[in-house]
């Protein structure tokens, strides 16, 4: 179970997708498909989503908390 908020709609989601795809759909693309969806439903940018990503075996909640943004981040896009 994931402490961040938000990470229930995955954990939902997930026994479902493997009833009917055991073993081929990884999280990283639940949660790909997941955040492009939302963004769209609440009026942000929606985008191609690339999936058959593959999970890794090793995870850092260090890295994942300095690198992903907050879920209160602007949507705005911000060019460079």
């Amino acid at each position: 179970m994931h402490v961040n908020r938000g990470y229930e709609v995955i954990d939902k989601a997930k026994p479902d997708v493997e009833k009917i795809c055991p073993g081929v759909v990884p999280c990283a693309d639940i949660l790909a498909v997941a955040a492009r969806d939302a963004s769209e439903y609440v009026g942000g940018p929606s985008w191609t989503t690339k999936l058959e990503r593959r999970d890794s075996a090793t995870a850092s909640i260090s890295l994942a908390s300095s690198q992903l943004p907050c879920f209160t981040a602007s949507l705005v896009l911000k060019v460079l």
